[in-house]
């Protein structure tokens, strides 16, 4: 990354790496990014608290909320970690806090022009981080469109934000620095984590459909790897990604047929392979939690390359990290609350619900809408057991406990 072939491409977003490049300037070392990223998450926690405390939150409940936050062992350890999902987890915190200050002032929190533009920066950085984050925000900038008709002209600003600069970095910034745009293998190999379900499940497939996954490579459909907790077994048994690329209706009808002939056999793929969405204990999967270990580095951090060499600057305090993890892992409850982010989705949702019914007031489900979406269209295109895809769901759940007491209070009590 800070020794850049000046060659790039978007199969794990541009933006991201780009962003890297750019801060490796300030400093060419990988120290700089992981600053970035614990400055970002503690302005932006500190923000999200001192707005709860501006709407009443006690002080002892502020200090309570910023010791949560600063002892997560989620955040010490993901925050250092230089993967995407950790800016777009702050961006995701960030656009979650922005839909609750929309709600608590009726739309008036948008009527500042300049609240306008910075959630339609913060919406773009949202899909410019991760590819699936661009649904969740089309979705919801046009749904505030409908809700807060009086705050109109504001929202069609964010939507105006958004998209230009959602598309000028897709479109002409990427083409100045040659960004190769990604391919579809990710979601072709979605359909084949499907199909290499019914193999293994004794569906018969069709001479012409064999022939079809033959041509990728996969030259026998029996002994075609599958494991259900990820799809990338499926996907290295195809040696040849181009006849998928040309002729992908061709990958969607087989996908189709065998979903109607045996429907059972998706949902059970779907049960494994989306644990970590939904699962709250005693998982079939092994929960990919941070960097700490790795399947090529079991007795470290980073990988061993030559650009990036391992050399704690607290050694002493190494061997005690991987014990407290380990330990973590051998306790199933401690385990649930630290790594399970479905925890922290069914939270937020039933905090925010509970406030709905009290208040009599629906909107007030609207600041749990991106987790919500976040997690149902990972249902969809999940690929493996990464905590980090939910990072930002753990993220706004933390934070729903404090708005729950805050609005659960009377509502004259609350501004």
């Amino acid at each position: 990354l800070f020794r850049s072939t000046g060659h790039y491409t978007d199969h794990h977003p541009a933006f991201h790496t780009l962003s890297i490049r750019l801060l490796s300037r300030l400093w060419e070392s990988p120290a700089v990014v992981a600053i970035s990223q614990i400055l970002g998450l503690s302005l932006s926690a500190a923000w999200g608290i001192k707005l709860l405390e501006s709407h009443g939150l006690s002080r002892r409940l502020a200090w309570l909320a910023s010791l949560l936050f600063a002892l997560s062992f989620p955040n010490a350890s993901l925050v250092i970690t230089l993967w995407k999902d950790i800016p777009y987890a702050i961006a995701f915190l960030l656009f979650s806090l922005y839909l609750f200050q929309m709600v608590i002032s009726k739309g008036g929190w948008l009527l500042s022009w300049k609240h306008a533009v910075l959630m339609g920066l913060v919406g773009a950085v949202i899909p410019l981080l991760r590819h699936n984050g661009l649904p969740v925000v089309l979705i919801i900038l046009p749904l505030l469109a409908l809700i807060y008709r009086q705050a109109a002209r504001q929202v069609l600003l964010t939507l105006a934000v958004f998209a230009g600069a959602y598309l000028l970095v897709r479109g002409p910034f990427y083409r100045a620095v040659n960004v190769e745009q990604s391919s579809s293998n990710f979601l072709y190999g979605t359909l084949l984590g499907h199909i290499n379900a019914h193999v293994k499940a004794g569906t018969t497939l069709l001479d012409d459909e064999i022939a079809y996954l033959n041509s990728a490579g996969i030259t026998s459909v029996d002994d075609w790897r599958y494991y259900c907790c990820n799809i990338l077994s499926t996907m290295q048994g195809v040696q040849d990604w181009t006849p998928l690329q040309n002729d992908p209706a061709r990958l969607v009808t087989i996908f189709t047929r065998t979903l109607q002939e045996n429907p059972r056999v998706n949902l059970g793929h779907m049960a494994c392979l989306d644990e970590v969405v939904f699962r709250l204990s005693d998982p079939h999967c092994t929960t990919l939690t941070h960097s700490l270990y790795s399947n090529r580095n079991r007795g470290g951090w980073i990988v061993p390359n030559d650009l990036v060499q391992q050399a704690s600057l607290l050694p002493g305090l190494v061997e005690p990290v991987y014990r407290f993890d380990a330990w973590l892992a051998d306790n199933p409850l401690l385990f649930t609350l630290t790594w399970r982010p479905a925890l922290y989705l069914y939270l937020s949702v039933l905090l925010f619900a509970l406030v709905a019914v009290r208040r009599q007031n629906w909107l007030w489900l609207l600041p749990a809408l991106p987790g919500i979406l976040q997690s149902f269209f990972l249902l969809i295109v999940n690929n493996s057991q990464a905590f980090r895809y939910q990072y930002g769901v753990y993220l706004f759940g933390l934070l729903s406990v404090f708005i729950y007491l805050v609005l659960m209070r009377k509502p004259q009590d609350v501004p």
